[in-house]
């Protein structure tokens, strides 16, 4: 017997008008990080970490959407990740 959950497609639906606004505001959320990290300001990429988390947070508790939440998650471990690179590289 299989007791394992079903696996959840980790894709943004296209068709859903709330996958195409999150993946909007995730791209811009990414970009601005990025951008932050690049112009050595590692105050505003914290900013925009928190804002990621945040964007996990709506599609948790609002959304109430798996794939969403999951997507959001993977965005926010991405940018802790930049950001600790780019303090490791800074204290080099």
């Amino acid at each position: 017997m299989n007791n394992h959950a079903p696996a959840i497609s980790l894709q943004f639906d296209l068709s859903n008008s709330q996958h195409l606004d999150m993946r909007r505001l995730m791209a811009d959320v990414y970009q601005r990080h990025a951008r932050a990290l690049n112009h050595d300001c590692p105050g505003n990429a914290m900013r925009y970490s928190g804002m990621a988390e945040g964007l996990e947070a709506v599609a948790f508790e609002v959304l109430k959407d798996p794939v969403l939440y999951h997507l959001c998650c993977d965005l926010a471990q991405a940018l802790d990740v930049q950001l600790r690179l780019h303090h490791r590289e800074l204290s080099s």
